[in-house]
């Protein structure tokens, strides 16, 4: 499965994001505004899994 790792943090100027993403980001409408902590990658883990890993680093 190919998984990547995102936050999503609460911006204030989310309108101001919003206008910048909607103008050079193509995937701008289908997700909304975060941050990439790991790009794709290839695993076999179950979402449990994956999230116990990242709660113990």
């Amino acid at each position: 499965m190919l998984r990547t790792i995102m936050i999503f943090p609460q911006f204030n100027n989310i309108e101001i994001i919003n206008e910048i993403r909607h103008r050079y980001d193509p995937l701008a409408n289908l997700l909304r505004p975060h941050i990439t902590l790991v790009f794709p990658f290839e695993s076999d883990m179950t979402n449990d899994e994956v999230e116990e890993k990242l709660t113990s680093v």
